[in-house]
């Protein structure tokens, strides 16, 4: 048992390298849904001590229509090349995000649901890494229906497929703020810029050296999908 517990464990690790990155996923969600006619993507600073604020602070914003992110060759990759500054001794202090907004096709201006998730929550008598049984089980509390789980090698994230109008999706990020494993803070800041972000490459100057990847596709089948 041992033996096999071992080899499973080498397998997962080994097969890290060959995941969906956060990219790749979003060119997945354009893929599926044609009525999504533009994603907004910005640029912005991570900081170093997430506790600080204000969270991330956005330097520019802008739209990306659909038909640039089915694009033949990495997309994102061409935004962080046209936005991203980099300072005189070649260090890049911003990184590319998605936000929640998109456009319709019928004109309105949606969200999609992300979420960034502590990396620890308080187990028993300390704290503990999240794990994704945390995440799972609190996507299902949200009553979110479906979506991609992803790690940025400090925490989880998550990026919904069932757009929500601004209403609603101040709503959710409300809720967020009663689960421990997303917490107050986060939250607290994507309701004051009125939209949420999220980091899709990697930002090795600024202490995140690796780009988001797919860990599995949630779905919540106590919802009607859309």
């Amino acid at each position: 048992m041992l033996t096999d517990r071992f080899l499973t464990l080498s397998s997962l690790i080994k097969n890290m390298s060959h995941q969906l990155t956060s990219e790749q996923v979003i060119i997945e969600i354009a893929n599926n849904h044609p009525e999504i006619t533009a994603y907004c993507f910005c640029t912005y600073t991570p900081l170093l001590d997430s506790t600080a604020k204000p969270f991330n602070p956005v330097t520019n914003i802008f739209l990306l229509p659909r038909s640039q992110l089915l694009a033949p060759q990495n997309p994102l990759v061409a935004l962080k090349e046209r936005w991203i500054v980099v300072d005189g001794g070649g260090v890049e202090n911003e990184a590319l995000g998605i936000t929640s907004k998109i456009q319709m096709n019928d004109g309105r201006e949606l969200h999609l649901t992300l979420i960034d998730f502590c990396d620890e929550i308080f187990g028993g008598e300390k704290y503990r890494r999240l794990r994704i049984s945390d995440v799972r089980k609190t996507l299902s509390s949200l009553n979110i229906g479906k979506g991609y789980i992803l790690y940025s090698g400090n925490s989880y994230h998550f990026i919904g497929e069932i757009p929500s109008n601004s209403e609603g999706y101040r709503k959710l990020l409300r809720a967020m703020q009663e689960q421990e494993s997303i917490g107050q803070s986060w939250p607290e800041y994507q309701l004051e810029k009125g939209f949420a972000v999220l980091r899709v490459l990697a930002c090795p100057d600024r202490d995140k050296p690796h780009a988001p990847y797919l860990i599995e596709k949630y779905t919540n089948t106590q919802i009607p999908l859309l």
